[in-house]
């Protein structure tokens, strides 16, 4: 009777036993596993802390650079601004001065025709703009037509501007440039003749309108 009753404890004990066993073994392997993920948990912290100080010492040097490209564009533009500022000031107001020249242009063009009424040594010469035109862009001729110089010429008593020149002497210089207009050859003449008592005062006069000076391309 005593056998079969402990019997069962004994088969109780040894199966509390196995299970307390395994119970045992998990316990361990959830510790190893835990010191395991610590272990990694602290190199992966070691090796961002390293990181982040690898970070802000790139950082630092960046700003760094940043700083000494800043200080040296700053020295660099104050050089340059004023000379940029004065060279722009200069363009804007060429530019100004050339748009009101040719709006002066386009607004006696309209008024008065395509002709130009000039009064040379008393004798008027009937002109047309486009002849006018075939003279280089620097040429006091050019002027004729309008623009800033336009102030700067004498006037007779009908308004029309006034050349203290030989008549015979300007009329030389119309047939020049009415031939640039016809014929491209003319380009490459470097004198013009008149009568020999007028032949220095033409000289001097081309050389003052700067009759031979770059031309304009001519149109096709």
């Amino acid at each position: 009777m005593t056998q079969t009753l402990s019997s069962p404890f004994a088969a109780l004990g040894e199966q509390f036993a196995r299970e307390r066993n395994d119970l045992e073994k998990d316990r361990k392997k959830l510790q190893d596993e835990r010191d395991k993920f610590e272990a990694e948990k602290l190199a992966t912290d070691k090796k961002l802390e390293q990181e982040g100080k690898d970070l802000e010492k790139d950082r630092a040097k960046l700003q760094n650079e940043r700083e000494i490209f800043e200080a040296e564009k700053s020295t660099i533009m104050k050089t340059l601004d004023p000379e940029r500022i004065r060279k722009q000031t200069d363009l804007e107001k060429n530019c100004r001065k050339l748009r009101d020249g040719w709006e002066t242009i386009e607004t006696k063009t309209t008024s008065l025709g395509n002709f130009l009424e000039i009064n040379a040594g008393g004798e008027t010469f009937a002109v047309e703009r486009s002849t006018l035109m075939m003279a280089p862009e620097a040429s006091i001729l050019r002027s004729l037509l309008g623009g800033c110089r336009e102030e700067t010429f004498s006037r007779d008593g009908q308004g029309r501007v006034f050349l203290d020149v030989t008549p015979c002497v300007f009329r030389v210089v119309l047939s020049y440039l009415r031939e640039l207009r016809m014929d491209p050859e003319a380009r490459k003449r470097t004198r013009l003749m008149t009568q020999p008592e007028f032949q220095g005062e033409l000289e001097a006069v081309c050389k003052y309108f700067d009759v031979f000076g770059p031309l304009p391309e001519i149109k096709s």
